[in-house]
């Protein structure tokens, strides 16, 4: 018997423009399949309602999920404006907001985030000292202020935080069902792409698809 779905949405940002990598990241290589395929695949055993927000709908049509367009495309490219269009794209009052490019985002984690996220705006983990506000769970309601901190051109995620009602999951509660805090590995580099295909196979025994070298740009 399957286990029932969580009581929220999930929010996958794939907009990034991925200078640092040199290709579309989301598509690369990933296992046997690509790092987006692999975050979606994730979040779909999760949650009925998952939704991938993108600058460029056209590159992702071949998705099986539904895939929308920024709504604030007047704004530079940020994780709030993605933040955004999920918030006002999802139909249920929480979404659980994930880049793309974290491959790694432990079930049982999201879990407890969803779980303690019943009665306050935004629910996010704090590791190594540092607040993840893209493995958090965001009320709908966040999109209001959401939008009023980008018409001030304030574009940072921990700037809408005095904004909203936050409760943090500390580090210790994090451990207990990520111990190694792999949810919030993310690929932005070769190194770190690289970095992300040994941890594969190491931790699932995944045959790498693709040589440990940089992406090629042709």
């Amino acid at each position: 018997m399957s286990e029932p779905f969580l009581d929220a949405s999930a929010v996958i940002l794939a907009g990034g423009q991925s200078r640092r990598m040199g290709a579309d990241k989301l598509l690369l290589p990933f296992g046997h399949t690509s790092m987006l395929a692999r975050v979606i695949a994730q979040m779909t055993s999760l949650f009925q309602e998952v939704v991938v927000v993108t600058r460029d709908p056209d590159q992702h049509q071949a998705l099986p999920i539904r895939v929308v367009s920024d709504r604030l495309m007047e704004h530079p490219r940020c994780a709030l404006v993605g933040i955004h269009a999920g918030l006002e794209a999802v139909t249920t009052p929480k979404a659980f907001v994930v880049g793309g490019d974290m491959p790694f985002v432990s079930p049982p984690l999201v879990q407890h985030i969803v779980n303690a996220s019943r009665d306050c705006w935004l629910t996010v983990p704090r590791y190594n000292g540092f607040l993840e506000p893209l493995c958090a769970v965001y009320d709908v309601r966040c999109a209001d202020p959401i939008l009023r901190q980008l018409q001030k051109g304030e574009y940072k995620v921990g700037q809408l935080l005095p904004l909203v009602s936050v409760r943090e999951i500390p580090q210790s509660a994090v451990e207990i069902h990520d111990p190694d805090g792999l949810s919030f590995f993310n690929v932005n580099t070769a190194q770190d792409y690289a970095a992300a295909l040994q941890l594969l196979e190491k931790t699932e025994g995944c045959e790498l698809d693709c040589p440990l070298n940089e992406p090629s740009t042709t």
